[in-house]
């Protein structure tokens, strides 16, 4: 710890006990009066359920509950998640054509 840091600018982490109080209830967020907007990149699964992919989509969610105009963009394959996937329906940097760049100078 720093000595030139006062001690009332260090906060602790709170980590949750349990896997109930990790859990996030989206009726009670409540909309900010400032709104962002916000370009939130998350990486595809290729179809299969991806824990990044559902974290990205609920932040997402969470986001736009609260107001901000939120775009997730998939990059390289689609996302699949197990709730309502907010998520653009298009794909950036399509997985097979960045390969196609990289090894054929055709496609480049």
């Amino acid at each position: 710890m720093s000595a030139d840091v006062p001690q009332t600018q260090i906060t602790q982490l709170q980590l949750p006990a349990n896997r109930e109080e990790q859990s996030l209830d989206l009726k009670s967020v409540t909309p900010r009066t400032e709104n962002m907007k916000v370009a939130y990149i998350t990486a595809g699964a290729a179809g299969m359920y991806c824990g990044t992919c559902i974290h990205d989509n609920m932040v997402a969610t969470v986001l736009k509950k609260q107001g901000h105009n939120v775009s997730l963009i998939p990059t390289y394959t689609p996302t699949r998640t197990d709730e309502a996937n907010v998520s653009m329906n298009r794909v950036f940097f399509g997985g097979v054509n960045v390969y196609l760049q990289q090894k054929l100078s055709i496609f480049r």
